[in-house]
């Protein structure tokens, strides 16, 4: 009985580090998909800005003030850009535990909510966010008929093609996903002082390479190892 209970214990903490792993290496997928994301937002500035402004005078009619609504647009377009930033470094995702392959998740069930309803929330639509996700939680901006978000898009200083890049679909995971717990072991990657160097992991991946895994798993699986404190870079 003892060797048996060694042996499920030792299974169990082997399926939790594996668990964990596979979690680290998620986050750190999105995060890389964040900072292209601004890196993006930040470059199109002005460009965007004028496609925002126009979705506003179609809306409002060609009698508009394209000055005012210019400069209203754009201190609202930073903001977005700043509250995207904080999303990131708290790194609190949602878990597709519903649909298997890559789906947009508005909301999940412990509350942990896409950029998007983060983004919404934070302007103040808590309400329509949860609307959106009792309705259609698996919904995908670019296609998305909802007044609510489409009304918020029109207003937050973004165009709608960008608010879709800033939207990640997440990959299934068929354990049940605990937002308490699941980031309870590993180090914290958003802290400034420990954020991952991705170059550092490039760099790594590039010299263990040639043992037949993907290029794609190498680097994450190399950044996983050196989140949880495995691997020195």
């Amino acid at each position: 009985m003892c060797i048996v209970a060694i042996c499920t214990d030792s299974e169990r903490q082997l399926n939790e580090s594996l668990s964990s792993q596979k979690q680290i290496a998620s986050d750190l997928e999105l995060i890389c998909h964040f900072d292209r994301v601004i890196e993006k937002l930040v470059a199109d500035s002005r460009s965007s800005l004028a496609l925002a402004v126009e979705s506003v005078r179609r809306r409002e009619g060609a009698d508009v003030d394209y000055c005012k609504i210019g400069r209203r647009l754009w201190e609202k377009r930073k903001v977005q850009i700043d509250r995207l930033r904080r999303y990131q470094m708290q790194a609190q995702f949602p878990c597709n535990t519903y649909l298997e392959g890559r789906v947009p998740v508005f909301m999940d069930r412990n509350g942990a909510r896409c950029a998007v309803a983060y983004l919404m929330s934070q302007s103040g639509l808590c309400e329509e966010v949860k609307k959106i996700a009792v309705e259609n939680n698996h919904l995908f901006v670019r296609e998305s008929t909802n007044t609510s978000l489409n009304d918020w898009i029109v207003h937050s200083g973004l165009t709608k093609e960008e608010v879709a890049l800033v939207q990640p679909a997440y990959r299934y995971q068929s354990d049940e996903c605990d937002g308490s717990q699941k980031r309870h072991n590993r180090k914290t990657m958003t802290d400034s002082s420990e954020l991952v160097s991705l170059d550092k992991c490039q760099e790594k991946a590039d010299e263990i390479r040639g043992f037949g895994l993907k290029d794609e798993l190498i680097f994450w699986s190399v950044a996983a190892a050196w989140s949880m404190g495995v691997l020195s870079l």
